[in-house]
């Protein structure tokens, strides 16, 4: 499983936003994946040092979860997901590692679970 930005914030700061469902799915899955994309889409809002996001790095690897890094094959998968095109950007990229991987990606953003694509599931449940 892949987890959008919010949910891997959530997962280290305000954990009781997460989902029953949803929490056991992080608990009993064999990987959790963060991906480089949600701490840099983080860092726009950290301040200059981007101390928070190296914070938030830390509790990701610390808490044993993966790094996905991005690669071309996940910025070609993006092709599949034109509907986003003129959207944010990072949810396009984050969604199209998570399809290239066969990954579930865990998300809250309502416009995302409403793609209807069975891979992308709700967070808060």
């Amino acid at each position: 499983m892949l987890l959008d930005t919010h949910v891997l914030i959530w997962l280290h700061r305000e954990p009781a936003r997460i989902g029953k469902q949803a929490r056991r799915a992080i608990e009993n899955a064999s990987s959790v994946y963060y991906s480089p994309l949600s701490l840099f889409e983080f860092l726009q809002k950290d301040d200059e040092q981007g101390s928070k996001t190296k914070v938030l790095a830390g509790a990701s690897v610390a808490a044993g979860l993966v790094e996905l890094t991005l690669d071309t094959n996940h910025v070609l998968e993006s092709s599949r997901f034109g509907s986003l095109k003129n959207t944010d950007r990072f949810d396009r990229l984050l969604i199209s590692q998570a399809s290239r991987e066969a990954l579930d990606f865990y998300t809250a953003d309502i416009r995302l679970l409403s793609l209807g694509f069975p891979m992308i599931k709700d967070a808060t449940v």
